[in-house]
């Protein structure tokens, strides 16, 4: 069975090869790059109910630094002030990385090949 190291990196050689194939069919290259990127990170999904911990931790720590920032135009247009957004995406950023870590590991269960979080 595959470990986390062969999934990322099969994932990320995919990502290359669908990045290229992209702009070669005429996506923008900012588009496929981040298609790309995403097809890679996607490699770390299979584990992230892993025992081992390391899988769960680098997605959540992604995940949670990511989100936030994909947010501050949404909490601009909300009308929050700098202080404001400030609070709400730390916020975000710890719901995240150890809310949800936490929530994952509790109700979910590595099931090999299958590969499932009920």
């Amino acid at each position: 069975m595959a470990d986390f190291k062969t999934h990322v990196t099969f994932s990320s050689v995919l990502g290359c090869g669908y990045a290229f194939a992209g702009m070669t069919a005429g996506m923008g290259a900012s588009t496929a790059l981040v298609a790309g990127g995403l097809c890679g990170l996607s490699g770390m999904l299979p584990d992230v109910d892993s025992d081992s911990g390391v899988p769960r931790r680098e997605t959540m720590g992604f995940a949670a630094a990511i989100v936030p920032m994909l947010l501050v135009s949404r909490f601009r247009e909300m009308g929050f002030d700098y202080d404001q957004m400030v609070l709400a995406t730390a916020a975000l950023y710890f719901a995240i990385r150890f809310g949800a870590s936490k929530l994952i590991g509790e109700f979910s269960v590595h099931r090999g090949m299958w590969h499932s979080i009920p």
